[in-house]
């Protein structure tokens, strides 16, 4: 009876130590991703706001940064991201999720295990859009120094 309850409280104080910590990467992701995106725009007549697009989510003129960080609490549930193992590549696979779409995002990952080799696809992704769209040239810069962030948080 005695070792039974020492492995569940083992086993119990583990998984807490996880949340705690998968908590802290998701706060840490979604912290990032608000540090790169700015408020209420209006590109080709779609308002965004807190990189929130008003295709999806509905009203975003008037969102608060609170109400957008609520938003990305349940986008990082969906995306799957806190179960990554590496917290880094979570990182990295929620911006990317959050700044393209889930399909672009689970795309990248697709046999791709570190940060390093996803930031690459995810350029190439970038100059790619361009190419396709080239009015998104405008938007390169910031693009490209969003992921020089992530890779130099990934190092």
């Amino acid at each position: 009876m005695v070792f039974r309850l020492t492995i569940c409280s083992i086993l119990l104080f583990a998984w807490t130590v996880r949340a705690e910590l998968s908590d802290s990467v998701r706060d840490w992701a979604i912290s990032f991703v608000l540090s790169h995106e700015g408020g209420h725009v209006v590109y080709n007549g779609v308002d965004y706001n807190y990189g929130l697009s008003g295709t999806y989510h509905g009203e975003v003129k008037r969102i608060t940064k609170d109400s957008a960080r609520h938003v990305y609490n349940r986008l990082w549930l969906e995306s799957n991201a806190g179960r990554m193992g590496d917290s880094c590549m979570a990182l990295v696979y929620f911006d990317t999720y959050i700044m393209f779409n889930p399909t672009v995002g689970k795309e990248l990952l697709q046999g791709c295990y570190e940060p390093r080799t996803y930031l690459l696809r995810r350029l190439e992704k970038h100059c790619q859009m361009v190419r396709k769209y080239p009015d998104k040239k405008q938007f390169l810069l910031t693009w490209n120094r969003r992921i020089v962030d992530l890779f130099n948080l990934c190092q």
